[in-house]
């Protein structure tokens, strides 16, 4: 599907808008060119001939997905866990808001 440049622009402001997340014009720019990336990317997935390809890993069949042991094995430990958090409290990061309220 091909949209227009303005329709693409407005695509991305709704998304953006949708999500509560400020931008300045040179992250919307840099936003919308991401996305425009992303539609491109599928469109060259689509025009793969993938036609009696069998789908190799499906959620759906178990008999379809590799499967490992599960095994127990000893965690980090908080300290190590937080050893390069860039702000920490107690034993939990601390990470700064990104979406306005």
């Amino acid at each position: 599907m091909k949209f227009s440049s303005e329709e693409f622009k407005t695509i991305v402001q709704t998304a953006i808008h949708n999500t509560h997340v400020a931008m300045s014009e040179e992250e919307f720019l840099a936003c919308q060119q991401g996305m425009a990336f992303v539609v491109n990317w599928a469109e060259e997935m689509d025009k793969l001939p993938l036609e009696g390809v069998k789908i190799t890993v499906n959620v759906n069949f178990p008999e379809n997905c590799p499967t490992r042991p599960d095994v127990v094995t000893p965690s980090m430990g908080i300290e190590k866990a937080l050893s390069q958090a860039p702000a920490k409290l107690g034993s939990c990061f601390i990470v700064p808001q990104i979406i306005s309220e």
